[in-house]
């Protein structure tokens, strides 16, 4: 079936966030399988610098130099060239430009993954948003042939979205050796090893909540005054955090890191990270953290749950409020008796079901069904 799949990624590469990082793992693994797959993003930086570092041809379609209709003619013109007989799309914009750009010509098969929850939280007279997410929807019900959530439970709240016969559940995966690997290299920031340092890995968005983690520090430096937060990643927020953080008198601290890559020798040096996401749907930065044996709270929505066994592999948390996540990583700290056993079962948990190498077998099995119910019809 390899030999008969010509197979096209469809990113837009501006972030190197988790669907950016899952992408990644994936063609790197379906690259090392001899399937041929190629790329194309709208954008360069690091996913495109990793892709290109493993020899996976890449196409990047600067849309800083594009509008939208060159971007159409660009992706027309590119898919007579390549004729791929499945495309694989990982985003809102990618989902429609080239939904369309394929529906006006070749006519491959085409899937996307849904990474995260599928909302829009713009004003209604915002008119061109919403026009944009229902051209989103109408792609994904009626141009694409598969939806693949990342968890049980993004895939229930997709049900409500797009057929539900054409929802397929894949989890998230890593390279667990690459991400050694990763975690071995010279850290860009030594820590303070007399320090308690937590940290929070991701965008500086809303959704993240990298404001109640904030919030939860006065609640902390009473029993532990040694306590450093780092918040690692950049976004639109940063600044209003910063404020937050002055305003609240913790400068001192609170690290703003930026976005760090590799993120990884960083991150083994934590005590703990945290994850107070509103939802997620199977964090890529948890499946990381679990593999390098950090302890991990995490709010308990999505696909955590199943992640961490319900609460066995880390330290999940209910209630969604800075005391919340200040009793969790209270308990966190001080548990002498079984964080290491912990975190132990949830490396070797991580290994044996969540790593690239297995995952990747269940992507080929539906490009194969895809390509077969085509052949058939």
């Amino acid at each position: 079936m390899e030999g008969s799949l010509k197979l096209l990624h469809v990113a837009s590469g501006d972030l190197w966030a988790g669907a950016e990082v899952q992408m990644f793992y994936l063609c790197r693994e379906l690259f090392r399988q001899r399937v041929d797959v190629q790329v194309v993003l709208f954008n360069t930086g690091i996913l495109a610098d990793r892709l290109a570092a493993e020899g996976i041809p890449v196409t990047v379609f600067d849309e800083s130099h594009l509008s939208g209709f060159q971007l159409l003619q660009k992706f027309i013109e590119y898919l007579h060239f390549l004729k791929p007989t499945l495309i694989h799309t990982h985003g809102h914009k990618e989902n429609v430009l080239v939904g369309f750009a394929n529906a006006l010509t070749i006519h491959a098969i085409a899937v996307r993954t849904a990474h995260g929850a599928n909302e829009i939280n713009e004003p209604f007279w915002k008119f061109h948003k919403h026009f944009f997410h229902w051209l989103d929807r109408f792609v994904g019900c009626y141009l694409q042939k598969a939806i693949i959530a990342v968890s049980d439970p993004l895939a229930d709240q997709l049900k409500n979205i797009f057929p539900a016969k054409n929802i397929v559940v894949i989890e998230n995966a890593i390279d667990i050796d690459y991400v050694m690997q990763l975690a071995q290299r010279p850290s860009p920031r030594k820590l303070k090893s007399d320090s308690i340092n937590i940290a929070i890995v991701g965008r500086l968005v809303p959704v993240k909540r990298q404001d109640l983690l904030i919030q939860a520090l006065p609640l902390l430096l009473g029993d532990y005054p040694r306590l450093q937060l780092h918040i690692i990643g950049d976004g639109p927020l940063a600044e209003t955090l910063k404020l937050m953080a002055h305003r609240l008198g913790l400068a001192e601290k609170i690290a703003f890191t930026g976005a760090l890559d590799p993120v990884q020798p960083v991150m083994v040096q934590m005590d703990l990270l945290v994850m107070p996401s509103d939802h997620e749907g199977l964090p890529m930065t948890l499946l990381e953290a679990l593999a390098l044996r950090i302890p991990v709270v995490a709010h308990a929505v999505g696909g955590i749950l199943r992640l961490t066994k319900q609460g066995e592999l880390a330290y999940l948390v209910e209630d969604h409020s800075a005391k919340g996540y200040a009793r969790a990583i209270t308990m966190a700290l001080s548990d002498v008796n079984t964080k290491q056993e912990r975190v132990e079962c949830a490396a070797e948990y991580v290994r044996q079901h969540y790593d690239i190498s297995m995952k990747y077998s269940e992507y080929l099995a539906l490009y194969k069904k895809l390509l077969q119910q085509k052949d058939a019809a």
